[in-house]
């Protein structure tokens, strides 16, 4: 069997079907794959609660065992490894909103997207035009409501 099975993947053929080309770099043909997609998720479905009971149990025994998910051993006092640990946090902050607010302006980025902000700005410059953009609209809409509760209050005072 695994000399049929390693023949076919040398040869790029599809090992489930035997007939179609395998997907460059895997070894089932798109239509396997599909059909293979679709049983996991329907295998994973049913047993979805026994799938998560093992998930938790693992992780506590990796916990009391004082290793990171990754295998390695924990920093003390900590469930994580130093490098695990990292990648989390640089994943964490590469999210615009993840990052907190006062550290972004610490850091003088872009209250939106963290590039550079412009200097003496919270906002890049592709954002600092918006923002002004706004605040203008904001600024015409106040005069316009003030004018308007002007008119409302003299019709009022007319109308009694």
């Amino acid at each position: 069997m695994t000399r049929m099975y390693d023949w076919y993947k040398s040869h790029h053929i599809c090992t489930q079907c035997r007939k179609e080309t395998a997907v460059p770099g895997r070894i089932l043909c798109p239509d396997c794959a599909a059909q293979s997609r679709i049983k996991a998720a329907e295998r994973r479905a049913v047993k979805r609660d026994e799938i998560n009971r093992k998930q938790r149990e693992w992780n506590i025994r990796k916990k009391e065992q004082g290793l990171c998910r990754c295998g390695r051993p924990a920093r003390p006092g900590k469930v994580q490894c130093l490098e695990c640990a990292l990648k989390d946090r640089k994943r964490r902050l590469s999210k615009p909103k993840a990052m907190p607010l006062g550290l972004r302006k610490e850091l003088h980025l872009c209250l939106r997207c963290l590039k550079p902000a412009a200097p003496g700005y919270c906002y890049c410059e592709e954002h600092l035009a918006k923002q002004r953009e706004y605040m203008a609209k904001a600024i015409g809409a106040g005069r316009k409501s003030t004018e308007a509760a002007a008119v409302r209050r003299w019709m009022r005072r007319t109308m009694l």
